[in-house]
């Protein structure tokens, strides 16, 4: 998976129903990590459902965290390419 994911991709990261959490994210890096970890920074919270507001933290003072890939997946444009910070 982490050759899937790479630094500057935007991704989508929720919990998959875990929690109604969802934000915009770009990976810092892809860490070198067995269980797949990937320094994230928040560009967007749709929804913060922490229950302690982190993800909103997270975003307004634009501090990392580390997340794992099974949590995040590519955000594409409307002609199904994935989209990096670049392409943003």
């Amino acid at each position: 998976m982490t050759d899937l994911l790479k630094q500057g991709d935007m991704c989508i990261y929720s919990f998959g129903g875990k929690n109604k959490s969802i934000a915009i994210v770009e990976i810092v890096r892809v860490l070198d990590d067995v269980r797949g970890v990937a320094e994230i920074k928040f560009l967007d919270v749709i929804i913060d459902d922490t229950g302690n507001g982190m993800f909103k933290y997270l975003h307004r003072t634009g501090k990392t965290m580390n997340a794992s890939l099974k949590y995040l997946r590519k955000r594409e444009n409307e002609d199904g390419k994935s989209v990096s910070r670049i392409d943003a």
